[in-house]
């Protein structure tokens, strides 16, 4: 994956360079004067107060935020004044043509073995044949053998100036070929960034009010974040809920607001199509979402024939190395996948037994919370605990209970569920952080907190998204602080299927990718096992899916027991 997309704003722009060269010092000047208040006032805030460290810490944090929106939003304004918005006057033959793109190899022949790294160099072109100067085009790499017994994905750095450096590890013996695939240009990645992802109105639900002497009444709802929206109904404000992030409802005129019974999204994929299309069309954008400009492969005949580096060994030696607590920096290469299981590159793993699990989980309750892609985790683990029913698990909360042990699930709430009714009643009276803060905390409690939030919130502004993930993350620090025992996981985003058009914007490739860079931020610090699973799926040998097959799961699900049963492995 990229390591950073580029800052392309130049290509938008109709100033001269002195223009230019005036607006970035007018930025730098803006972001030194805010550092300068946020030191003041951090300052000030730390001599003044009396209250307990961890209100301290809490203020402080929220404070952060606060200042962290502010610098953001007046970049915006910045680059969204004059003509840096008018992307209707691009010229489509200038972005970057995945048929002219050229692939070069840049390691010598002698060290293509087991064990090392091969790297590509990719430079750029664009449909007239003429070089790019610059980066941010967001790039799928996949390594591999013609039977896909053996496959990885490579891990690609914006060299900024149009050109790119693939590397791959190489795990295994035999003849690779490379797959290249421009999935965003710089351009699209651009739009999304400045014009889909701060918009507030791209996706809609209907909030359900219902009681039993009154007729029902359907409102529209969305997530906003901000000012007190006094005429409207709102859920879950405050530091157990999203913080300034809240679901707003318009005003039923029969019902009071703790009346809203269920929450559905438009029937069939409304609720995805109409907010995009409404955007697409305004900037006359829908061609850069379709090829040549979206998902187009890059033409190769690049073949490797990787020789054994240790005589009568097919494959390296793994990692001795146990998983660790905390966010490691990014390695170049993650794993790698062979004869279908996962061979981690981050630490040492296991396949887990079903007697392993049970060991692991004994005198544990387990909490795994998030959208559907972590229930495929609670399926996973009961299931090879020997559970074949697991009763209905379309409900927002559900449990199994063995002798020793118990796993429960928890739906994020607000899900994204097209045309189906979702019952909320006393869900919306209690988000993620009331759920965690209400956990009991005494002195031989053993927790297993498994969070996963990120299918859901592809149509979240980064604002909203962060808002959320901030406030669950202060809880968990809470249950930190009052419990002996607590283990937390993370499970990482990664690349989805796109079944309908609008969902190449709305559940785009790089919002997912970047939610991974929030979390990373947020918990810095934190002591939780950060279960990245983008590489592992994006190069499994089959098609990408929200949900993704068994064999996958399961593999991921081994990777979150090495991480917090590092001892076990």
């Amino acid at each position: 994956m990229l390591s950073k997309p580029n800052d392309i704003n130049d290509l938008f722009l109709d100033y001269s360079i002195e223009d230019l060269d005036t607006m970035r010092l007018r930025r730098f000047l803006c972001a030194v004067f805010l550092t300068l208040v946020f030191l003041i006032v951090g300052k000030l805030m730390y001599n003044d107060t009396n209250e307990e460290n961890n209100t301290t810490q809490f203020k402080w944090l929220a404070y952060h935020e606060q200042l962290r929106q502010v610098i953001h939003s007046t970049d915006v304004r910045i680059l969204n004044s004059k003509s840096s918005t008018d992307f209707t006057s691009l010229d489509r033959n200038t972005l970057t043509s995945a048929k002219h793109t050229r692939v070069q190899l840049i390691t010598g022949q002698d060290q293509i073995v087991t064990g090392n790294y091969v790297d590509f160099l990719v430079t750029t072109f664009d449909r007239q044949n003429k070089s790019r100067n610059v980066g941010g085009d967001f790039w799928f790499a996949t390594l591999h053998d013609r039977q896909h017994l053996y496959s990885t994905s490579g891990r690609i750095t914006d060299l900024n100036n149009g050109s790119y450096l693939i590397r791959f590890y190489l795990g295994c013996v035999g003849d690779m070929v490379m797959d290249l695939t421009l999935v965003y240009t710089a351009e699209a990645l651009y739009w999304i960034r400045q014009v889909y992802r701060p918009d507030e109105y791209t996706f809609l639900w209907w909030g359900i009010y219902k009681t039993d002497d009154k007729e029902i009444e359907k409102q529209e709802c969305r997530v906003k974040r901000g000012r007190l929206f006094e005429s409207k109904c709102e859920y879950g404000r405050g530091r157990k809920g999203m913080g300034d992030t809240v679901f707003v409802c318009d005003k039923p005129l029969r019902h009071r607001c703790d009346e809203l019974k269920s929450i559905e999204s438009d029937e069939n994929t409304n609720a995805i199509s109409k907010p995009v299309d409404r955007l697409l069309n305004k900037f006359n954008f829908t061609e850069y979402f379709k090829s040549p400009f979206y998902n187009e492969k890059v033409p190769l005949l690049i073949n490797l024939n990787v020789q054994k580096s240790i005589p009568n060994e097919r494959t390296t030696p793994l990692p001795r190395t146990p998983c660790r607590i905390g966010f490691r920096p990014q390695l170049s290469s993650n794993g790698y996948w062979e004869y279908g299981k996962w061979k981690s590159l981050e630490c040492k793993t296991k396949t887990w037994s079903t007697s392993d699990i049970n060991a692991a989980l004994t005198g544990h309750e387990v909490h795994i919370i998030g959208d559907s892609t972590v229930k495929q985790w609670y399926v996973s683990l009961n299931t090879r605990l020997g559970r074949r029913n697991l009763g209905d698990i379309s409900r927002m909360h559900f449990k199994q209970i063995y002798s020793n042990f118990a796993i429960q699930f928890h739906y994020n709430r607000l899900p994204v569920s097209l045309g189906k009714r979702v019952p909320i009643k006393h869900v919306m009276e209690q988000f993620e952080p009331e759920l965690i803060d209400g956990l009991p905390g005494h002195s031989n409690c053993k927790y297993l907190i498994i969070l996963g939030h990120w299918a859901h919130y592809g149509a979240w502004t980064e604002p909203t998204y962060r808002d959320h993930m901030f406030y669950i993350k202060e809880a968990i620090v809470r249950l930190m602080n009052r419990c002996s025992d607590v283990k937390v996981a993370i499970r990482s985003s990664h690349p989805r299927d796109h079944k309908i058009f609008q969902t190449r914007v709305q559940s785009n490739h790089w919002v997912f990718w970047d939610m991974n860079r929030i979390i990373r931020e947020l918990y810095a610090g934190v002591r939780v096992h950060f279960i990245d699973v983008w590489d592992l799926a994006l190069s499994y040998p089959s098609a990408h899916d929200v949900h993704m097959p068994t064999e996958c799961v399961n593999e991921m699900v081994d990777l979150l027991m090495s991480h917090v049963f590092y001892k076990m492995v």
